[in-house]
């Protein structure tokens, strides 16, 4: 076994799986330019709608389905369109020129609503269209015209709940609730499915406000109308919200049963992708208990059905937990094999946030090895992208593992520095045991200004 320094370090590679929480899991372990100035710039080609949204998703993975689907939909309907302006839109957004696209949507649904023939329904719909672009670019933007889309037509659902997510996208938790609850409040405009989304919404702001009763009573009621409504698919989506709930609040039992009823719908109704995910999230469950030969053998399932079916970010998870399992084991040649493979998927379907994770658990490895160089070298791309893609928790991660090298290097300063950094960022996340542990650290450390 290989010899391993006693520090400790943030690990952020077991997740849930589920549709808006992940978990970290704490553990203890002892180009040049060559381009010429007489060449002419060549023009990048359009890209296609498949191509813009992955590019967007691969860019924030976090992003809700919800608002890719509005993307989407929302290029669908600019490319098929017989109007002029919204067709340039189109054009403006696939050559890479989105904010002249949005302004293009926004002109066009002024005339629409100020015009002698205005259309009420046409200029809703285009303000939504340049709403889910400008989220692409500018989320504010996006807010105040959908905010406008609704003032015109204030009982569409859909226009509710998107806007609904923008605002949980930017932690604005006040004003998230009031557009889903706004929802529940148009009985007879909405279907019941629909009622159990915006109740399943309301779990999901309970959920980032860590307070995990309330949500759970939201899920509960969304399941209920699910069931109602024979949504097998919605059921099992609030089950594995119920299951992170559970799981988060450190009540792991439930969790169990929440992701095996969950596992069991989606194997009764033949969801493949549903089962695959949740063997993963099983296996994170047994992580935490430290049941690892159980957690191993729901990890190893779920990475081999996941490849199967094409769901490779989701295997790619899956080896970084085993990963985890083996570094934790002092297995560090093993445990470096898998995170090198789960990077390489990673990489493959361009998963930013993925990326940084593993390499982040490659410093890792590399520091339990006492290669302290190579380490800061992996953290350090890791802080690259997630400060690129403006991922807040990762970087806070990382910067708590480079408060920790800094410490084992004898250089307390510096790891005090990085760490009251990231417990600010935690702290602004309202991510309180991370904050609370990063304190612990500082406060081991004698670094002052303790709260």
């Amino acid at each position: 076994m290989e010899k391993k320094p006693q520090i400790r370090f943030l690990i952020a590679g077991v997740l849930v799986l589920g549709a808006v929480a992940a978990l970290a899991l704490f553990i203890t372990t002892d180009p040049q330019n060559t381009s010429s100035d007489n060449s002419e710039a060549e023009l990048a080609p359009p890209k296609t709608i498949n191509e813009l949204v992955a590019n967007f998703r691969s860019a924030n993975p976090d992003t809700s389905p919800d608002l890719l689907t509005a993307f989407r939909d929302s290029l669908t309907n600019l490319e098929a369109s017989e109007t002029g302006e919204k067709t340039a839109a189109f054009q403006d957004i696939s050559l890479g020129n989105t904010g002249a696209a949005v302004e293009r949507l926004e002109k066009l649904a002024r005339q629409l609503a100020e015009g002698a023939d205005s259309s009420i329904l046409d200029a809703s719909a285009t303000l939504r269209e340049a709403g889910a672009v400008a989220y692409t670019i500018d989320p504010p933007r996006a807010i105040t015209n959908y905010t406008s889309a609704l003032s015109l037509i204030p009982s569409d659902p859909d226009l509710a709940r998107e806007l609904g997510q923008i605002h949980l996208a930017l932690r604005d938790y006040d004003s998230a609730e009031a557009a889903f609850s706004r929802l529940l409040q148009t009985e007879g405009v909405i279907d019941r499915k629909a009622r159990a989304t915006a109740l399943r919404n309301l779990g999901d702001v309970e959920l980032k406000r860590s307070r995990y009763e309330r949500a759970a009573a939201y899920y509960q009621r969304s399941f209920a109308e699910y069931e109602t409504a024979e949504d097998s698919r919605g059921m099992a989506e609030a089950l594995v919200q119920l299951a992170v709930t559970q799981q988060l609040a450190g009540n792991l039992d439930q969790a169990e049963i929440f992701h095996r009823r969950a596992l069991a719908l989606y194997e009764e109704t033949g969801n493949q992708a549903g089962a695959a995910r949740s063997l993963i999230n099983l296996g994170q469950v047994e992580m935490t208990r430290t049941n690892i030969p159980l957690a191993e053998d729901y990890l190893r399932r779920g990475v081999s059905q996941n490849l199967e079916i094409g769901q490779e970010v989701i295997a790619a998870r899956g080896l970084g937990n085993l990963g985890l399992i083996e570094k934790a084991r002092g297995s560090l040649y093993a445990a470096e094999d898998l995170h090198q493979r789960a990077l390489a998927l990673y990489e493959k379907n361009d998963d930013k946030a993925g990326m940084a994770r593993e390499l982040g658990n490659l410093g890792n490895v590399e520091n339990d090895r006492g290669n302290f160089a190579e380490a800061e070298a992996y953290h350090r791309r890791s802080l690259a992208l997630d400060e690129e893609s403006g991922r807040t928790a990762g970087i806070a991660t990382t910067l708590s593992n480079l408060g920790g090298l800094a410490q084992v290097q004898g250089d307390v300063p510096a790891a005090c520095d990085y760490w009251q950094r990231a417990s600010a960022l935690f702290a602004e996340l309202g991510s309180d045991i991370q904050y609370r542990t990063v304190l612990g650290w500082m406060s081991n450390a004698d670094c002052g200004l303790i709260e």
